[in-house]
């Protein structure tokens, strides 16, 4: 009886044997589910976080291009007004320097109205002529100035010519500054007489005359009356 009783429960002993590893087996299969799903959200959170920084990466270079842009439009502006403020001065110099030209080319007395042109764009010319020369002056045409003479004195201008034109065609020794009305002019004893040289506003003048002190003062008169 003991021998039948042991064979009839080793049906339910083979069940439990048979139902451990199967739980085993399940548990592990829900682990696994589960660490794979970890797995896969991570990962996707992983790459959008990547995607994230890429794009606040990007961000900050755009923001950072756009100040340096705004940095570089605010420089080129200052430089276009700068530039403009210029022009406009410029212009308002020229346009004050044409008009006072101008206005002195219409006080030229008669015998030199034809240095009206010269005077008009800015050259010094004579403003009165010394009784002690004659009316009648010969005016030459020069391609940056003009010419004047009378028999014992002259008068020359240019827009292009060096100072040492006049300067160096002195006698050694016998050059110096001295004062003729306002301006400071070159004294030069050479071969032709006494000159007097001088720069005024980009321009070089000279004046010649005849090695005697009347006309040396008649020089003087004409370089004062310059204007």
């Amino acid at each position: 009886m003991s021998r039948q009783k042991e064979h009839a429960e080793s049906p339910d002993a083979v069940t439990r044997s048979l139902s451990l590893p199967l739980v085993l087996i399940a548990f592990g299969l829900v682990t696994l589910l589960l660490s794979a799903g970890v797995l896969v959200t991570y990962f996707a959170y992983d790459r959008q976080a990547s995607k994230v920084g890429d794009l606040e990466s990007s961000n900050r270079k755009i923001q950072m291009e756009h100040v340096a842009i705004g940095g570089l439009i605010q420089k080129q502006q200052k430089t276009y007004a700068k530039q403009i403020e210029n022009a406009r001065s410029n212009a308002a110099r020229q346009f004050t320097r044409g008009f006072s030209a101008g206005k002195r080319a219409d006080d030229l007395p008669g015998a030199l109205q034809r240095l009206e042109r010269y005077a008009a764009v800015g050259l010094r010319v004579p403003r009165a002529i010394p009784g002690d020369l004659g009316r009648s002056a010969k005016i030459g045409r020069r391609k940056d100035g003009y010419a004047l003479r009378w028999t014992q004195v002259s008068v020359f201008a240019s827009s292009t010519e060096p100072l040492s034109v006049w300067t160096r065609q002195g006698w050694p020794g016998y050059k110096k500054r001295v004062k003729v009305g306002r301006r400071s002019v070159f004294r030069i004893l050479g071969p032709y007489g006494v000159m007097f040289a001088w720069r005024e506003r980009g321009d070089t003048y000279a004046v010649l005359s005849y090695p005697q002190q009347r006309w040396e003062s008649v020089a003087r008169r004409l370089i004062t009356s310059m204007a």
